[in-house]
């Protein structure tokens, strides 16, 4: 009876480290993907230089960003959320003086920060490695 406690202990705390990798990740990869529509509509209205239709897709960007922002301290490294916040202040001055130009370089900067965090936080073998 005893020789099967240390395996299955193992195993257990094998099952719950995949388990809360793979839900952190789940979170991550839905908040950063309703955190990328809203950036990704800002992107095509400022080629399109609709700075109204940018700044209210922006302000989504940014409600959404609250809400994701209020968990994900939890999840990853505070880097990552002081590189999204920094674009996000960043892209609001630049879609003030509509800037297209800086505007659209730090919108890139803004969708590569978000897809990277569900990335990096990714549970698999170059991660843990």
């Amino acid at each position: 009876m005893k020789s099967w406690s240390v395996p299955l202990a193992l195993l257990l705390l094998i099952s719950l480290i995949v388990s809360l990798g793979y839900g952190s990740y789940h979170l991550l990869q839905k908040g950063s993907t309703e955190l990328l529509l809203p950036v990704e509509r800002i992107k095509e209205s400022v080629l399109r230089e609709d700075w109204l239709s940018a700044e209210k897709h922006f302000r989504k960007a940014v409600n959404t960003w609250q809400r994701e922002n209020k968990y994900w301290p939890m999840l990853i490294n505070h880097q990552e959320m002081d590189n999204i916040e920094e674009c996000l202040n960043s892209l609001k001055s630049h879609l003030h003086y509509k800037n297209s130009n800086e505007a659209v370089a730090e919108l890139y900067n803004l969708i590569f920060y978000i897809k990277h965090i569900p990335e990096k936080e990714s549970l698999n073998l170059k991660n843990i490695l």
